[in-house]
């Protein structure tokens, strides 16, 4: 494989290739993984994509990125799966500036397939892409979000480094609570996290497609199934799907009823990612301002990242006008 191309998602020699850049690029994390990906075609019926540049045979490639297939009429978007914290490009690494200034490098080249190929495409990019110029003058859109981040490594208990009021809740109620782990909580964590959406006005998606998304994660070992329940006895109060990769685990699907039950939670999932070897705790997005605050409670420090999306057809531009 050379130049920039686009191939089916199960051409054993396209995966064999990602995977090679996975496991160098910066950019990677469990969401771009082909495990991930694998899980998140099958749950939420999407088609997958492996876009690559300049992968000569056993090399690893100067770029590349599973998109997500769906349709829109007869147009051809390159989807989010729900769930996925970052939706990303990979990249073996960064081109320089003045290479970028060019406008021929293997971003550009990645770009201008995804372009070719798809009306409409759409990114989480990953915090490490800063310099987002050659999405801008490619004509994406670029959105800036954040989200939180708690490093686990270090002196003292991961709680230590939290502010006041989560650390004294932890302390306080942490004997109240049993946790439990296993693949058969993932149904309960779902459930809990489409109440927490209810309870704040917000609309949840398919229950049964996060269920086998997460269920397929767990399986595969990238992702851990938590719940908190009352000591005394009785359901779960809090429960986490959370994710992990070589570096970071993902506070990732989340939900409680009011009370200290999650912060209880959160206490355990750190020390279980420290336990990992993991170097930082994503908490995931801080863009509204009631739960960045539950997030900024634990020692977390805020990172930016952008989010990037073309409309390239104008039939579909027009109806991004429509429903505003």
């Amino acid at each position: 494989m050379t130049g920039a191309e686009l191939l089916p998602f199960d051409d054993p020699a396209a995966r064999a290739a990602y995977a090679r850049l996975q496991a160098v690029s910066p950019q990677a994390t469990v969401f771009s993984g082909l495990p991930f990906a694998d899980a998140a075609c099958a749950a939420f019926g999407l088609t997958g994509r492996i876009a690559l540049v300049e992968a000569p045979e056993g090399a690893v490639p100067a770029a590349g990125a599973v998109l997500f297939e769906k349709r829109r009429g007869p147009f051809r978007a390159a989807a989010l799966p729900p769930s996925a914290e970052y939706v990303t490009p990979l990249f073996a690494a960064w081109p320089s500036e003045a290479d970028l200034h060019t406008r021929a490098t293997a971003v550009d080249a990645l770009l201008g397939l995804i372009g070719e190929r798809f009306h409409q495409a759409a990114f989480r990019l990953h915090p490490s892409v800063t310099d987002v110029r050659p999405f801008a003058w490619a004509g994406w859109a670029l959105t800036p979000a954040y989200q939180y981040e708690a490093p686990l490594q270090g002196g003292g208990a991961p709680e230590d480094a939290w502010r006041r009021y989560p650390r004294r809740t932890l302390r306080r109620h942490r004997a109240e609570y049993r946790v439990e782990e296993g693949a058969g909580h993932v149904a309960a964590v779902v459930a809990l996290a489409a109440a927490s959406l209810s309870r704040k006005g917000m609309k949840a998606g398919s229950a049964d497609a996060v269920v086998r998304l997460a269920e397929a994660l767990v399986t595969a070992g990238h992702a851990r199934a938590f719940v908190a329940r009352p000591a005394s006895g009785g359901p779960p109060e809090a429960g986490i799907v959370a994710a992990f990769d070589a570096h970071t685990a993902y506070y990732w699907i989340v939900g409680s009823r009011p009370g200290p039950a999650m912060t209880v939670l959160v206490g355990h999932l750190a020390a279980a990612g420290r336990a990992a070897g993991c170097a930082r705790l994503c908490f995931g997005g801080a863009n509204v301002p009631s739960v960045a605050e539950f997030k900024r409670g634990f020692g977390a420090a805020l990172v930016p990242y952008f989010r990037a999306r073309i409309v390239a057809h104008p039939a579909l531009r027009a109806l991004d006008r429509l429903r505003g």
